[in-house]
């Protein structure tokens, strides 16, 4: 077992951790409101107060877990940056083709990754 699948396998078993976590913290909520007397109710407190034995290790599961892939299949950083100008910059380069005539407008806007439909052609 490669130290990958180990670390997958530990983010995907605590993300299912942290389901069955709400899950029970909604079972033993809705019995809060059903408990007859208070020592029903010191039971399900009980219950539910046992519930951060499953919340904090599958919690700490997915965060580790996920910043460690994020970091080693994420580009080489340790968080994963955004790119606000990709699909501008993919518009540009799938459409520029259609206006040859409009040389200037094209690199300008393949450099500032704007896209070009605003611009105006010559001769319009």
């Amino acid at each position: 077992m490669t130290l990958y699948s180990f670390v997958l396998f530990i983010h995907v078993v605590s993300a299912m951790g942290l389901f069955v976590g709400l899950a029970l913290e909604g079972f033993v909520s809705l019995r809060f409101r059903v408990a007859q007397d208070a020592e029903q109710l010191q039971l399900f407190i009980r219950a539910f107060n046992l519930l951060r034995w499953i919340f904090i290790p599958s919690f700490g599961g997915i965060l580790l877990g996920g910043l460690y892939l994020a970091s080693k299949y994420g580009g080489g950083t340790f968080w994963i940056p955004g790119r606000p100008n990709r699909h501008a910059r993919y518009h540009v380069r799938r459409w520029a083709h259609h206006w040859p005539e409009n040389k200037s407008a094209k690199e300008d806007a393949w450099q500032s990754g704007r896209s070009i439909r605003g611009t105006i052609r010559p001769g319009e």
